[in-house]
């Protein structure tokens, strides 16, 4: 939910209701016209008391994506509407949005990012340009005044971005420190961050984000990598974990309190296993069983200012 629909205000709305007024049909009957404009109208409604809380708190809650998921609801139904009613004349741009809401359902697997989204944000396009030929004057024209508004706030809440934001190159430097420390350690080396096996020359022994998704679709039973840790088969293992944001502070009155930047602050839940890379469960207490953590081998990343990650070293234990 919060990846999906984490920025949809204020990046997404001039387009998401530039949609709506491109599926109203040209002709096909006033009944088809009324039942759209009635499902845009709902939409509003729906999405309206969260632009006032964003205006006035400066961000969106988490409880609040479910109103912006009931407003995609309404548009499907609308496309829905467009498709089987039949009067209407523009049943393949209900298709190209029932694409566009199933494409953006790919944001739910394991590892996804907002490149899923993409494919939905094109879809829009596609069908607000075809309509903008065949709607009336001032629909045409309220559809390109939203397109416009869309691409000139886009911009205007993007200024003063770089194209990679120098404190990521800072955080990412701090990496440095786990490839130095593996030089401690003879091979093999198990790491579920490939990238520090691959900085320090090392072999790779499991790729982790395939061996997760071969070992939750029942393709690998992992027993053999089990089996390798009881027996202490690798010198070393760098584990990745992750700490998310719960929630943003806020003051007494409820009102979210902002950092010296401007950015909300947040406050994090405890530290996890990375829950993209990390290898399954049971190989985790596998670990848990057999190593300990190497002294001061722990290292923070700041992603963003609502996710961290963390590596640490591990090694067996004596026995």
């Amino acid at each position: 939910m919060k990846k999906a629909f984490g920025y949809f205000i204020p990046w997404k709305l001039p387009l998401f209701f530039a949609t709506f007024l491109a599926l109203v049909p040209v002709g096909g009957g006033k009944n088809n016209r009324k039942l759209i404009f009635g499902s845009m109208a709902v939409a509003l409604l729906l999405i309206a008391p969260l632009l006032q809380e964003f205006f006035s708190k400066g961000a969106v809650t988490v409880d609040s994506y479910y109103m912006i998921l009931y407003a995609h609801v309404v548009l499907l139904i609308a496309a829905l509407l467009v498709i089987f009613r039949p009067e209407s004349t523009n049943r393949i741009d209900g298709v190209r949005i029932l694409l566009a809401l199933a494409s953006m359902v790919l944001i739910g697997r394991i590892g996804s990012d907002l490149n899923y989204l993409f494919e939905a944000g094109v879809l829009f396009l596609v069908v607000c340009g075809c309509s903008i030929g065949k709607a009336p004057p001032w629909r045409a024209t309220t559809i390109s005044i939203l397109l416009a508004i869309q691409v000139v706030s886009g911009f205007y809440l993007s200024r003063g971005l770089p194209e990679f934001q120098p404190e990521r190159l800072d955080e990412i430097r701090y990496r440095q420190r786990v490839i130095d420390q593996l030089g401690r350690f003879e091979d093999p080396v198990l790491s579920e961050e490939p990238w520090a096996l691959a900085e320090a020359g090392r072999p790779l022994v499991i790729e982790p984000f395939t061996a997760r998704q071969m070992y939750e679709s029942k393709f690998w039973d992992a027993k053999d990598l089990i089996a390798a840790l009881d027996g202490q088969r690798y010198r070393a293992i760098v584990r990745a974990q992750q700490r998310i944001a719960a929630d943003y502070e806020r003051d007494e009155s409820g009102n979210i309190i902002f950092g010296p930047d401007g950015t909300p602050r947040y406050y994090f839940a405890n530290w996890t296993f990375n829950g993209v890379r990390s290898l399954p469960l049971e190989v985790q207490e596998a670990i848990e069983r057999n190593y300990q953590k190497v002294p001061r081998t722990t290292m923070i990343e700041r992603v963003t200012s609502a996710f961290l990650e963390g590596r640490e070293i591990w090694e067996p234990i004596p026995r």
